[in-house]
């Protein structure tokens, strides 16, 4: 596909470019799609009278956490591979 054009042109008002996957970290959509549900799940159960809520925030705590985690190893990896480029 050299110097073909793949029809979608990224509109100059819009909050992001529309290629904005080329830049974006990988993990992002990752973390968007366990999130969502784990952030459901935590509300079920925060609202349930049976459970208690410091197991709750136990768990969102160790989520960030690990998130964290994931986020640094991600970043250290990609410099890296940066590195390794040049």
């Amino acid at each position: 596909m050299h110097g073909r054009s793949s029809g979608v042109r990224a509109c100059p008002d819009a909050p992001f470019p529309l290629d904005a996957s080329a830049d974006m970290n990988p993990l992002v959509p990752l973390f968007i799609l366990v999130s969502l549900p784990i952030a459901a799940i935590s509300l079920v159960l925060y609202t349930d009278t049976g459970i208690e809520p410091a197991l709750v925030w136990a768990t969102v705590k160790t989520f960030v956490i690990l998130g964290i985690v994931a986020g640094a190893l991600s970043f250290g990896a990609s410099r890296l591979a940066e590195r390794t480029k040049a």
